[in-house]
């Protein structure tokens, strides 16, 4: 089976639904988001798709790590862990049960999402990873100008996100976004952990699968 058809039955609306509704969140609140749906907030639940920025800032206001969760449904394939130790400053694994509860002002801190560049992003993880435009092209099925067209774009949506990572073999969510974003629930058990510690943030690893638990961003050194 195509990646492209293991995607078609993904619908991101949907998703956020099963989510604000398991949290009992209305669908207005999810606006702050995605102001352009001001006039009816429930056809945000009809999206088949959309922009990675806006499930992140749904993301903080779910309480819930959407982005996260579909790169451990879709991507769980791709070496991302490798490179995670590879960058991390130090590498601690404890074994000290704790309880958290995130306060409710970090979760909605989602301004720095709009100053992130999608496609200069993509544009220089493919120049370090070597891969000609005419090689990119033929791996994601485009033009050399709509290759140009994608470099140039601000903002993508999650499918085609989801889509050229495969392709690539590159987690193109990790580094823009994962890393960076800080969203715990209101209460967070943590068993067996694994901490690893960057420049500018701190996550909080499950061993059992490598998956994100936490992220929290640090002044830096």
């Amino acid at each position: 089976m195509s990646f492209k058809v293991l995607l078609g039955p993904l619908k991101v609306g949907q998703i956020v639904k099963k989510i604000a509704v398991q949290n009992k969140i209305p669908a207005t609140h999810l606006i702050s988001a995605m102001i352009y749906y001001k006039g009816n907030a429930e056809k945000i639940y009809k999206l088949d798709d959309m922009h990675t920025v806006d499930v992140a800032k749904i993301s903080y206001i779910l309480k819930s790590h959407i982005l996260q969760s579909l790169c451990d449904e879709y991507l769980s394939h791709l070496p991302i862990n490798e490179n995670r130790q590879k960058q991390a400053s130090y590498i601690l694994e404890m074994n000290a049960p704790v309880t958290h509860k995130a306060s409710e002002h970090t979760n909605f801190n989602f301004k720095f999402l709009d100053d992130i560049h999608i496609g200069k992003h993509i544009r220089s993880v493919v120049k370090k990873m070597g891969i000609t435009q005419k090689k990119m092209g033929e791996l994601i099925q485009l033009s050399q100008s709509n290759i140009s067209l994608l470099f140039s774009t601000k903002t993508i949506k999650v499918k085609r996100l989801l889509y050229i990572s495969h392709q690539l073999e590159h987690n193109f969510f990790y580094e823009p976004y994962l890393s960076k974003m800080m969203i715990t629930p209101s209460h967070k058990f943590y068993g067996h952990q694994m901490i690893y510690i960057y420049k500018g943030h701190t996550e909080v690893i499950n061993p059992n699968d490598m998956t994100i638990v936490a992220t929290f961003l640090r002044p830096q050194d």
